[in-house]
């Protein structure tokens, strides 16, 4: 509620200009109570967010710096989610080693889904988790139902066409994972690593 009364102000104020109003009108405008719209102000006021004059002829408020930067920053935030990334840079780190036996589990189902069949293993990177998001938002997944064997259950998984140094491949979401949300996981129909001559940390871009 404390974000939908800043942006309100934003909105009002043009982020420098002063709004006169009351926290009657307020509470209107946002369908909260008055009690919880004074609350607030206040609270934003102890903030550093927003200046407030109170005086008879009603309420004066403007946005500080302080406030500025903090819808800057929620805006940037936004701004990169709702606009997604069209490329994805991240870091070869090694894995657990249990890419090749997963990836020959999957393997057909892997080949009727996405029409080739995959290496067996998987190209580790390690990215910022909010820009991985970004970049597949847009990407319809393609899913593989999990599935049982003699001895053991496997989880379903999601794959996402990407292009990695021109090679057609895609990123493997399994339902269950080790790695860390930060780590994506890349497949193809070669061996990423020794066709692009890649070792840890060096830098990889995904496509779509």
């Amino acid at each position: 509620m404390k974000r939908g009364l800043l942006l309100y102000i934003a909105e009002k104020t043009g982020l420098f200009s002063e709004l006169q109003t009351s926290t009657t009108r307020i509470a209107e405008a946002l369908s909260v109570s008055q009690q919880s719209v004074s609350r607030l102000l206040i609270d934003l006021e102890k903030g550093g967010m927003i200046e407030r004059k109170v005086s008879s002829g009603g309420l004066a408020i403007a946005l500080k710096k302080k406030g500025r930067d903090q819808l800057q920053n929620e805006f940037t935030v936004l701004k990169r989610l709702f606009h997604p990334e069209r490329k994805l840079k991240g870091k070869v780190v090694d894995g657990f080693g249990e890419g090749k036996y997963y990836i020959e589990k999957y393997k057909l189902k892997i080949k009727e889904a996405m029409g080739f069949t995959p290496f067996p293993g998987t190209l580790n990177i390690k990215t910022d988790r909010i820009k991985v998001k970004s970049f597949l938002m847009d990407v319809d997944p393609i899913k593989i139902n999990g599935f049982a064997t003699s001895d053991r259950s496997f989880g379903s998984i999601e794959l996402y066409r990407v292009n990695v140094g021109g090679v057609a491949g895609a990123i493997i979401k399994p339902e269950r994972t080790r790695h860390d949300d930060n780590v994506i996981e890349v497949i193809a129909d070669v061996h990423l690593r020794k066709k692009m001559g890649l070792k840890e940390n060096n830098v990889v871009e995904l496509k779509k």
